[in-house]
């Protein structure tokens, strides 16, 4: 992985947790392969934005995780939810080339698709990084 942000986010998932653990490790970038098992989560970095002061650069980055699931009860999704954020939610990242200054949980919102019984929470955080 040559973004040294989606690694450091990476890196923070491998460690033992229950987030890794409720997926399965099927965490993937931009899009899950076709007919990945449920329940699985996807990372997409959504926006960056250069940012500086007179003496320093930053890049502001929002990134959304869409986690799924097709479980007949909610129990299973609101699960994620919850295990999602106790893993990112003001995480601290190691990040190659930049010193981390913070990871907020931004907001989250819910979608469905009845016609296939697929649940899913899309979760947006925004990411300071000092160059």
């Amino acid at each position: 992985m040559s973004n040294p942000l989606l690694t450091g986010i990476f890196t923070k998932f491998n460690v033992a947790n229950d987030f890794k653990t409720a997926i399965g490790s099927r965490l993937y970038t931009r899009f899950a392969p076709q007919n990945t098992p449920f329940p699985y989560a996807v990372l997409d970095i959504v926006t960056g934005i250069g940012d500086w002061n007179f003496t320093q650069e930053f890049d502001d980055v929002d990134i959304q995780f869409n986690i799924y699931s097709q479980s007949t009860s909610e129990t299973e999704i609101g699960n994620l939810l919850t295990y999602l954020r106790a893993l990112y939610d003001d995480a601290a990242l190691t990040v190659a080339g930049y010193t981390h200054l913070f990871m907020q949980y931004s907001q989250y919102w819910s979608l469905s698709n009845p016609d296939e019984n697929i649940r899913q929470y899309t979760v947006q955080y925004n990411i300071l990084l000092q160059s």
